[in-house]
């Protein structure tokens, strides 16, 4: 393979760097966001201060294991000696990345243990922290943190107009739990590419956890998924031609190549592009400053694509699910483990999921975040692919590889896919009913323990 720095990059070389890089050992990794509320005034936590972000960061950073990670003099994210990281989202949204896991009660602990110990720190400096889908707060007040790669992406989304007027909604204010799975080989990567992707719609309903602007209600089920529609269309949602029976990883590639730029690495820092063209450059083999494209400046194009799921070094990550409750940590993972992890669930999927017209499948991206589970076609999907990932569990347990612990992990998901209840739906009728819309009852039920 080539140097990630060194060597200049073919572009007959694309999707080959990505196949090279699959090994298939089948780990599990999370990547979790929460986000952080002022526990008096139940504003957004600021970024600098005495109760600011980068004080839990601080915290935890003085507790041992980790790297701190500085943009400037600004703390900004922490590695940890596990494989474990903290990063900070635009809005100051707290990134929790677990290291690559082998089962699912790993995973479960793991993200117990890690946001028991933020939640402890937060409060300690006078902090809520939260989970869902969305931070709890409009617009104005929520703090920008001072990376320089989130300023280019602002100004980017900005220069959208209509089709990005969401972006920034996106970026400061949207709660995600994403998983990321193995892949072996090319074909193992399109597999998995096309059956999420065409799964999408499904697990955005169901797992819809942001029903709320602030402390409003909206009429979608999940406002981070509405924002994403209204980010960017060359490189959200669904990769065009990827869902497609035969597609390849040079398919994936090519479309890769195409998404407008928005920003390159050059000696650590973040250039604007302003939507250049990665392909362009990559074919003249420099860029205007004369450096050569490398592997390096390719794996930070494909880090820039958002799509429901995004092929990288290695992994596919998935990114159609809100954030949940903290009760419910486990449940998108366990999910798409049960789904993908298992052969027999994974090819009753991809035949489920062939089925389903192209036409129907965009009219479900459209429809997934505010329609949801009120479609009879999508609940029907969701319900099936449920049982499918459950019946996935049960044979991974039985084959021993993963805990009997775990057999339990999708019980409520298929209670509320039966019934046709999200966990926005849950919210919402506290909201309406025993919480009274008090923000705080609101914000109790999101609040992660500390213990």
């Amino acid at each position: 393979m080539s140097s990630d720095v060194d060597d200049a990059l073919d572009a007959r070389r694309a999707g080959a760097l990505l196949a090279e890089s699959g090994g298939g050992a089948r780990k599990i990794g999370v990547e979790l966001e929460m986000s952080l509320l002022q526990a008096e005034s139940l504003e957004p936590a600021t970024f600098e201060g005495p109760h600011g972000i980068e004080r839990v960061l601080e915290a935890l950073l003085a507790r041992g294991g980790y790297r701190g990670e500085y943009e400037g003099e600004h703390l900004i994210g922490l590695t940890g000696v596990n494989g474990e990281a903290f990063s900070l989202e635009p809005g100051g949204q707290i990134e929790f990345s677990t290291a690559p896991l082998d089962t699912l009660a790993e995973v479960d602990a793991a993200l117990h243990e890690r946001t028991a110990e933020v939640a402890r720190i937060a409060e300690g400096v006078g902090l809520y922290l939260l989970g869902g889908g969305i931070v709890l707060h409009g617009a104005e007040g929520v703090p920008w943190v001072p990376k320089g790669r989130y300023r280019i992406m602002r100004d980017y989304f900005a220069s959208l107009g209509e089709a990005g007027h969401l972006g920034h909604t996106m970026m400061q204010r949207t709660l995600s739990l994403q998983i990321s799975l193995d892949f072996a080989d090319a074909a193992d990567a399109m597999d998995l590419l096309r059956i999420t992707l065409l799964a999408a719609p499904a697990a955005t309903a169901l797992f819809a956890c942001s029903p709320f602007d602030g402390f409003r209600e909206v009429e979608c089920a999940s406002l981070r998924a509405k924002a994403w529609l209204y980010t960017d269309p060359s490189r959200a949602q669904d990769v065009p031609g990827c869902t497609a029976p035969g597609a390849t990883i040079d398919d994936y590639a090519a479309y890769a190549l195409d998404a407008p730029m928005m920003f390159r690495v050059r000696d650590g820092k973040y250039l604007p592009m302003q939507g250049a063209s990665f392909r362009a450059a990559m074919e003249r083999g420099s860029w205007p400053d004369g450096r050569p494209v490398t592997s390096a400046d390719w794996w930070a194009q494909l880090g820039s694509i958002f799509t429901n799921a995004r092929l990288k070094r290695g992994v596919i990550e998935l990114r159609s699910t809100d954030g949940q409750r903290p009760e419910d940590l486990g449940v998108v993972s366990a999910f798409w483990v049960g789904l993908l992890y298992d052969e027999t669930s994974r090819a009753e999927a991809r035949a489920l999921l062939g089925q389903v017209a192209p036409e129907a499948h965009a009219r479900a991206l459209q429809q997934a975040p505010c329609v949801g589970l009120r479609d009879p076609d999508l609940r029907a999907q969701a319900l099936a692919l449920v049982e499918l990932a459950q019946a996935g569990i049960e044979r991974r347990v039985a084959a021993g590889l993963e805990a009997e612990s775990s057999l339990g992990a999708l019980a409520n998901t298929l209670a509320r896919a039966r019934a046709g209840v999200t966990p926005a739906a849950a919210l919402l009728e506290g909201w309406r009913g025993e919480w009274n819309r008090d923000p705080r009852q609101l914000v109790a039920a999101l609040r992660y323990p500390t213990s």
